[in-house]
């Protein structure tokens, strides 16, 4: 799961940005209305959610899309995120925190770098650095060691295959897992179809993937599968006192949006996956996302994250989630994309409407 994450010199991105999941020390978690919206142990109270607001052309997705160029770099290596950088010195770099899915091991990574070349690296395990690297050198921490590099290629590629504990950060950042709008957009023009096995991971996971179609749809009882071709099946719908069955493909827009993202939100619940979904009211209502993070992500059997971007207003709620679980994203002409959190701001009442405080602008300048 996510811990924290930076970036700089992506797009929109000039100067740093952050996000972090985990909230100030001081903020009282443990016993209040917040606490099932974290994962609350000896060591972290970390995010089940967190939301992204701003207006369009803000930098929302260019924030989730830096997270993916950070989980490419690391998979990778260097060679695969160098587009989209904008800083005026040609240099762009990110530093990710996260928890692997046993919740034992924080793995910390950070690159800076210019086109294709490292001018900083550094890699550290729970707190531990084990490698850093700057002005052309290597530094090698503890009882670690490894081959000689080059700067051409980032550090991490080049220990992997001596270095254990890169494969752990590499199966942490695999459960990072993106829905982006053009995935959304694309389940609207195709045939919902899944393979024979996903089938089995259907009726594995049957009970929550019918309580999450039953968010948008409450007369929905079930789903069945129909073969349809090349050992593709369709997903059919069954509702109660309706004795015809009909494709997903044939369903509502929202149906066939919760449809092909059920089972991925099961396997975040149950193995401990950051599931980010960009435009997350798109064909959904506001009930139907407040009760999915109700009824689904803020619950103690939820192992996972979801982290989404969203213009539905009402989704501002202090009753619902802590401040800080609520980021503001707004655009500088100059500083281009910019990251705060409702927490930041410090409000005195907790009954203040924060949509009415988002539309009267409150929220449009920078609260330090």
């Amino acid at each position: 799961m996510l811990v924290y994450f930076s970036a700089r010199g992506y797009t929109s991105i000039h100067e740093p940005i952050e996000l972090n999941l985990v909230p100030p020390d001081h903020a009282r978690i443990k016993g209040t209305r917040y606490e099932k919206g974290f994962h609350v142990t000896d060591r972290y109270k970390l995010m089940r959610s967190a939301l992204l607001f701003g207006p369009n052309g803000s930098g929302k997705t260019n924030i989730l899309k830096a997270l993916q160029m950070a989980q490419r770099c690391i998979l990778s290596g260097l060679g695969s995120i160098t587009a989209g950088q904008e800083e005026a010195d040609g240099s762009a770099g990110f530093r990710m925190m996260i928890l692997d899915g046993t919740g034992r091991n924080e793995y910390t990574y950070s690159i800076t770098h210019e086109r294709q070349r490292v001018l900083k690296e550094a890699f550290s395990i729970n707190g531990a650095t084990i490698y850093s690297f700057d002005g052309n050198q290597l530094m090698w921490h503890g009882n670690h060691s490894g081959p000689a590099v080059v700067p051409e290629r980032d550090i991490l590629s080049q220990v992997a295959p001596v270095l254990s504990a890169a494969t752990g950060l590499r199966q942490a950042v695999s459960g990072l897992r993106f829905i982006m709008e053009e995935d959304i957009l694309q389940w609207q023009t195709l045939p919902f179809t899944i393979s024979k096995e996903e089938t089995e991971y259907w009726r594995i996971q049957n009970k929550a993937i019918v309580s999450l179609l039953q968010l948008v749809d409450p007369v929905i009882t079930g789903v069945s599968f129909s073969l349809h071709e090349s050992q593709l099946y369709e997903v059919m719908v069954h509702r109660r006192q309706i004795p015809a069955v009909q494709p997903v493909s044939a369903e509502s827009a929202g149906i066939r949006k919760m449809a092909a993202l059920a089972s991925c939100f099961a396997h975040a619940f149950s193995e401990g996956d950051t599931v980010f979904v960009d435009q997350l009211d798109t064909w959904w209502t506001t009930p139907v996302l407040q009760n999915l993070f109700r009824q689904f992500i803020h619950n103690q059997d939820n192992q996972g994250q979801l982290v989404g971007t969203t213009h539905d207003l009402l989704l501002l709620d202090n009753q619902l989630f802590q401040p800080e679980q609520l980021f503001l994203v707004r655009r500088d002409p100059i500083r281009g994309t910019q990251v705060w959190s409702v927490g930041d701001y410090h409000l005195r009442s907790e009954k203040r409407r924060l949509y009415d405080a988002y539309l009267n602008g409150i929220f449009d300048e920078c609260p330090y």
